[in-house]
């Protein structure tokens, strides 16, 4: 998973709670590393010690992680709530078991994803709102997203198991 130039700490704690408790193991940054005892007390005390075992990795820019992320066979998804001009995958119907290596990036708080981001992905995914509102928080985003993907992974991993027990007996 992917956040873009994030600039409240609380919210990147709020993102390493959400991604450990759905199994997701790697956090990558880009841009601004918060840095100084205040900046990481609160992203300690906001991921309640989660940042304690996800694996978090800052870049300097958004092409170094998409370098890196390509050098390791990464599908990159961004995410909006509107159709950007790709490939778009809607939440809610979209099977994402058919990425095998799957990284999410999620933009910054108020400016959200960057065009390098967007021109480096294979898509985007978008959450349907129906309010007025026109984007959720960080890490509410975050949670919804990955709760979803997160369920359809292991349901998956389980009918998989399934299917190989049955062909066993």
């Amino acid at each position: 998973m992917c956040i873009g130039n994030p600039s409240n700490p609380g919210n990147v704690g709020a993102v390493i709670r959400n991604i450990d408790m759905l199994g997701v193991s790697k956090l990558y940054i880009v841009g601004k590393k918060f840095k100084g005892k205040r900046h990481q007390h609160i992203i300690h005390n906001t991921s309640c010690g989660s940042s304690n075992y996800v694996y978090i990795h800052y870049f300097d820019t958004t092409i170094e992680c998409i370098n890196y992320l390509n050098k390791n066979k990464f599908t990159s998804l961004v995410t909006s709530p509107y159709d950007k001009s790709m490939n778009n995958y809607h939440l809610m119907t979209t099977d994402f078991t058919q990425f095998k290596r799957l990284s999410i990036w999620f933009g910054n708080e108020s400016l959200g994803i960057s065009e390098v981001a967007i021109n480096n992905s294979s898509g985007c995914i978008n959450i349907d709102m129906a309010g007025i509102g026109e984007s959720l928080n960080l890490s509410n985003a975050n949670a919804i997203i990955l709760q979803k993907i997160a369920h359809q992974r292991r349901q998956y991993k389980l009918d998989r198991l399934k299917k190989s027990n049955i062909n066993c007996n």
